[in-house]
């Protein structure tokens, strides 16, 4: 139990503990250490007094331990100087593993596969403005609180490892000992070693920003006739139906009555007036600014100075891992701003940031289930596949005959293909005709048959089984993958194409992620790998080293798992993150 969620910047609380006695009976503890109201007959013992006759067990890698998100119990710990070993579970992975579809908090689970309806934490520390911390909750309450979690946690462990050890599991088992557990502790090195920010820079963005934002308000008030309040729903839906008439055909309206203002209403009326533009880029600017610019300095550990996001493991059911304080996926990439902001990240004084993106692992992977003979054979020659992909559906004589413009429709198509993308999703993609699109895609799948044969296999499976599978048997089930309804099947069959794909670069670059983070631990190297986002790693080395360290990451990832085709790193080093990119 702690005062707060930040795990690497709150307080020590207590330690639950839960544990069969020689008769097998369950037997729990609450050990107090930092409440703060304490009545006569209670006591705290002082954190560090308490890790000190702990700390030998929970470091001793022979005593094996379970917890249910261990990854938080492990950072706050660290933050004492324990460094806990002999984990063997964590019931929150396990049912990831087994039902990555499901909520996995242990109040869930315990209803789920327990049938144990547990108190609330609200009971303990109330919600809203009347809410507290735990650290002022009596410990007379917080003990059987917390013992109950931690003997939840051990019941849990029992019954989810017997569904893991069935035969017909066998694949998952191998997918959890040797994928998800060992990255759970390569994330908690990540965490717990952060980046640092340039909180200067990010003062000047906030106020350039600032500067556009007004500049956009300036000109949206001009175009309206009338100053308004650009953040209000209400009086832009006023605005735009009211005053400039704007269709509102196919336009929803909210609970007050009003048309709707969301993004993709706003995206839809760009055409009909320039102002929907300058509304559209304000809302983006607004957003980054307030989620990262401003927010990110305040997010700086007081005790590092340094950024440390939280990675979550259990939340994409592909087997993605998110990001969250902040959410360093939705920083974009391609835009002029996303590239700002990656300046804010920097490396500390004579290292460098070190980024080793996978390239193109997506359509690698495709190459590789499919087998499609042509699609592989641009891999195996290194050719840029986009180039390629637009000399065969065009029909072009070389490589060099293809613009920029068939290079862009090529990319739009296969990534579209991943993600299982009809033809009116193309169509709107690329800003064509419906007839034009389903022309490019049927020209795709006759110069690619592989391709269209692994998607209909896919589908096929899931219809028959409920699942698919990625190279290391991570399962994705489709309850509504045979349902009647077409909009719930076809979302179903979308995801079931690309869940192999996805789940398998998530796969890949997790196993390379153990394996660096092993190499560097080994051999005690002047290394450390900060971030992960979506198929890329970032590290800090020392700027003279760089020769020296980075091949073998390399190696370690494009050798990681050997495919039909090679896999491929792009690496690029800067002192912040921008120049790295």
């Amino acid at each position: 139990e702690t005062s707060g969620l930040a795990s690497l910047d709150t307080d020590l609380v207590g330690l639950s503990f839960a544990h069969l006695d020689a008769e097998g009976k369950e037997q729990s503890y609450y050990v107090p250490t930092g409440h703060r109201l304490i009545t006569d007959l209670e006591f705290v013992i002082e954190p560090e007094v308490a890790l000190a006759a702990l700390k030998p067990v929970l470091e001793d890698a022979k005593q094996s331990k379970c917890a249910h998100n261990a990854k938080f119990d492990c950072n706050v710990l660290s933050q004492y100087g324990v460094q806990v070993k002999g984990l063997i579970d964590d019931t929150m992975i396990l049912d990831y593993i087994l039902y990555p579809e499901s909520q996995h908090g242990l109040k869930e689970l315990a209803l789920t596969h327990l049938n144990v309806e547990m108190q609330p934490i609200t009971d303990l520390i109330g919600k809203g403005r009347k809410k507290i911390t735990m650290d002022q909750v009596e410990v007379s309450a917080a003990a059987p609180y917390a013992a109950a979690d931690a003997v939840a946690t051990l019941r849990l462990q029992k019954k989810l490892r017997a569904v893991l050890e069935q035969p017909e599991n066998e694949q998952l088992k191998k997918l959890y000992e040797d994928i998800e557990m060992p990255v759970m502790e390569v994330l908690c090195a990540l965490e717990q070693a952060g980046i640092l920010l340039d909180t200067d820079f990010l003062k000047d963005l906030s106020q350039d920003l600032e500067s556009q934002l007004a500049g956009i308000e300036e000109r949206v008030t001009a175009m309206a006739g009338e100053s308004f309040n650009l953040n209000s729903p209400q009086q832009l839906s006023k605005i735009l139906f009211e005053n400039l008439k704007l269709p509102t055909k196919g336009i929803k309206k909210n609970k007050t009555g009003a048309y709707s203002t969301d993004i993709k209403t706003l995206e839809k009326l760009s055409a009909f007036h320039p102002m929907l533009d300058e509304i559209l880029s304000h809302r983006q600017l607004a957003k980054l600014k307030s989620t990262y610019v401003d927010a990110m300095p305040l997010l700086l550990n007081p005790r590092t100075k340094r950024l440390h996001t939280t990675f979550n493991q259990t939340v994409v059911a592909t087997g993605r891992l998110s990001s969250s304080d902040p959410n360093l996926q939705n920083i974009p990439v391609r835009t002029e701003l996303g590239r700002q902001m990656r300046k804010a990240f920097i490396a500390k004084p004579e290292h460098v940031l070190v980024s080793c993106d996978y390239s193109q692992v997506e359509l690698r992977l495709l190459a590789h289930f499919s087998e499609d003979p042509a699609f592989m054979q641009a891999f195996k020659d290194n050719l840029d596949i986009h180039t390629q992909t637009a000399k065969d559906i065009f029909d072009l004589p070389s490589l060099d005959d293809v613009t920029p413009e068939m290079r862009r429709i090529a990319k739009t198509t296969n990534f579209g293909i991943v993600y299982g993308q009809t033809a009116f999703g193309l169509s709107r993609t690329l800003n064509i005709t419906n007839g034009e699109a389903k022309q490019i895609i049927d020209r795709f799948k006759s110069e690619y048959p592989g391709i269209e044969s692994y998607m209909e296999a896919t589908l096929a499976q899931a219809r028959d089984k409920g699942y698919v599978e990625t190279l290391f048997q991570r399962r994705r089930t489709f309850e509504n993958i045979n349902n009647p309804n077409r909009n719930l099947r076809e979302f179903s069959e979308r995801a079931a194409v690309n869940a192999p794909i996805q789940g398998s670069a998530s796969d890949l670059i997790k196993l390379a992620m153990i394996r660096i983070q092993r190499w560097i631990e080994s051999e005690n190297l002047p290394i450390r790998m900060l971030l992960q986002v979506h198929d890329e790693l970032v590290f800090e080395m020392p700027e003279d080293q760089v020769s020296q360290y980075l091949p073998e990451v390399l190696r370690q990832m494009e050798e990681v798992y050997t495919l039909n085709v090679p896999l491929r790193v792009d690496a690029h080093s800067g002192t912040n993150w921008m120049e790295a990119k």
